[in-house]
C-alpha cells in the first residue's frame, strides 16, 4: 500500500480543536492554523514541537490533521499584524522555506497541507489582497514543499466564498506551472443561498477540490426562510452541506467550527447542538 493509499484525502473534518475524543464521534479530521510567526521568531530557526503534538495526539485517535500554513511573519514583512501578507521576494522566499521546513518535520502522518488562507480576503491578506503575489506563493511554496517531500498533500486556494473565483482564483488555475506541485483546490463554501447551489460553483476546475471551511449562521437565517428553530435549520443545513459536496464529487470536507461560536457544533459552554448529533448519524449511516 502506498502513502496516499493509506492516507487518502475522504472524509469529514471539522474545524478547531477541542477534545479529540469527542469530536472523533462525528470527524475524521481536524484543521487548525499553523502559525509561521510562532515557529520561526528568529529568521531561519523552527520550533515545530507544538504542531507535532497535535498531530500526534490526533493520530492517537485515529483522527488526521488539515493545516493551513499561515499568515505573515513580522521578521519578513515588518508588520506585527501577521495577516500582512509577504509581498517581496525575501518574505516570499522564506514562506517557502518555512513551509517546507514544515512539511519534513511533520510529514508521514497523512497531513492535508493548505497554501495560506483566504488570501482572497482583506481580513487575512492586508493591505490589499493580490493573486498576482499569492500565484507567486503558491508557486515557490508548493516546489518546496515538494522538494521535501513527493508524497504529502498539498492544497492551495483556501478562498473566502466562490464569488470571488472569476476575479481571484481563475488567473491562477489558468496557469498550471503555478500550480503544477498541487494535489487538490481548496475552497470555502460559506453562502447565503442554499447548499445545493454548491455544484454550479465548481465547474471546471483543473484539480480536485476539497471543501476546508463551510458553516452557516443564525445571522444568515433571514435569508434563508425557514418555520425550523435555528437548532433544527442548523443541523439541516449542516448534513445538506455535506450531501451537498459529496453529491459535486468532492470527497473531503470540514465543517465550520467545532466550539464557542455561533457556527458550532458544540455551544460556548460545551453543550452539543443537534447539528452536531446529525452528522453523528450521518457517519454512522
Amino acid at each position: 500500500m502506498t502513502y496516499r493509499q493509506r492516507f487518502p484525502l475522504t472524509g469529514i473534518g471539522v474545524c478547531g480543536l477541542g477534545d479529540e475524543q469527542q469530536q472523533k464521534t462525528a470527524f475524521g479530521w481536524v484543521r487548525q492554523d499553523f502559525s509561521w510567526k510562532f515557529v520561526e521568531q528568529k529568521k531561519g530557526v523552527y520550533d515545530f514541537s507544538a504542531y507535532l503534538a497535535i498531530v500526534k495526539r490526533y493520530a492517537a485517535v485515529g483522527m488526521r490533521v488539515c493545516f493551513p500554513l499561515v499568515y505573515g511573519n513580522p521578521l519578513y514583512t515588518g508588520q506585527t499584524d501577521e495577516t500582512y501578507g509577504p509581498v517581496t521576494l525575501e518574505a516570499i522566499d522564506a514562506y517557502a522555506k518555512f513551509c517546507a521546513a514544515a512539511v519534513r518535520a511533520l510529514k508521514g502522518y497523512g497531513i492535508l497541507w493548505e497554501i495560506w488562507n483566504e488570501p482572497d480576503d482583506e481580513t487575512f491578506w492586508k493591505p490589499v489582497p493580490s493573486n498576482v503575489c499569492y500565484a507567486l506563493l503558491v508557486q515557490k511554496a508548493a516546489s518546496a514543499m515538494r522538494g521535501a517531500s513527493s508524497t504529502e498533500w498539498i492544497a492551495f486556494g483556501a478562498i473566502s466564498n466562490l464569488l470571488n473565483r472569476k476575479a481571484f482564483l481563475d488567473p491562477i488555475l489558468a496557469a498550471p506551472t503555478i500550480w503544477k506541485n498541487c494535489d487538490a483546490i481548496s475552497i470555502h463554501g460559506y453562502r447565503f443561498t442554499e447548499p445545493e447551489t454548491l455544484l454550479a460553483d465548481l465547474k471546471n476546475l483543473p484539480l480536485p477540490a476539497v471543501i476546508t471551511e463551510w458553516g452557516y449562521s443564525p445571522s444568515w437565517a433571514a435569508q434563508l426562510p425557514s418555520k425550523l428553530s435555528w437548532d433544527e435549520q442548523h443541523a439541516d443545513l449542516t448534513v445538506r452541506s455535506i450531501k451537498a459536496w459529496r453529491l459535486a464529487g468532492i470527497q473531503l470536507g470540514f465543517i465550520f467550527n467545532w466550539m464557542g461560536d455561533e457556527f458550532g457544533m458544540r455551544k460556548a459552554n460545551g453543550a452539543p447542538t443537534l447539528a452536531l448529533a446529525k452528522v453523528q448519524e450521518l457517519v454512522a449511516a
